[in-house]
């Protein structure tokens, strides 16, 4: 069955409050721009986002894109270190799985790792265990990495296009922009499964015809 997100609520929750000009996160910004950027600040930090997603957010200019990352990855809220330990695939590994994938590596002890990333080590604990060399995964990943990289890439667009118009604000953009998201994302894990079937099974036929003409 398709899985279905969360329909996006702007949750209030009692936090310390940021000072998002003394953190840095509105510099260069005037007016108009940095009322609305300070608005979308104040509503993810309400909704749970901690201060170093909100600023490494801000840094790489994906701040508006946020609200929708929460939404299908959930919080950050784990170290590497912790991700090692409850999923059993050591340190050292998952960075190495990060780097094929052709994602950033975090800070050792900043806490940059969902729910889903943590699921996704122990799937590649279960592969190891299968018999699936160390390098097999990581040449599979590779593969993968830059063949998603850019799906992802044009698939953050589509919502973009349903929801962009003249004069909205970046608050209102963000939030739009999360719930054509939830309503989009819930289509891609079927869809996704059903491409890789069609094309393992083109694969297949392809190498089962190869074989039979090296042996004919």
């Amino acid at each position: 069955a398709t899985g279905r997100l969360p329909a996006l609520r702007w949750r209030v929750m009692s936090s310390e409050h940021i000072d998002f000009a003394a953190e840095g996160l509105l510099d260069g910004l005037e007016g108009a721009q940095r009322v609305e950027r300070l608005a979308l600040l104040e509503q993810l930090a309400a909704d749970g986002a901690p201060l170093a997603e909100l600023r490494r957010a801000t840094t790489t200019g994906t701040l508006m894109f946020l609200p929708a990352d929460r939404l299908i990855e959930g919080t950050e809220r784990y170290t590497a270190a912790q991700v090692a330990e409850l999923s059993g695939v050591d340190l050292e590994f998952l960075v190495a799985v990060r780097q094929a994938m052709g994602l950033p590596i975090p800070e050792p002890e900043e806490p940059s790792y969902t729910e889903t990333e943590l699921e996704s080590a122990r799937m590649i604990h279960e592969a190891r265990d299968a018999g699936i060399s160390n390098e097999e995964i990581l040449d599979l990943l590779r593969v993968l990495g830059r063949v998603l990289a850019q799906a992802a890439e044009n698939l953050r667009a589509l919502p973009l296009k349903l929801v962009l118009r003249p004069g909205i604000s970046e608050h209102e953009l963000a939030r739009s922009y999360a719930e054509a998201t939830a309503q989009l994302y819930p289509l891609l894990d079927p869809l996704l499964h059903n491409l890789l079937a069609l094309h393992l099974r083109h694969a297949t036929q392809s190498e089962v015809v190869s074989v039979l003409e090296r042996s004919g």
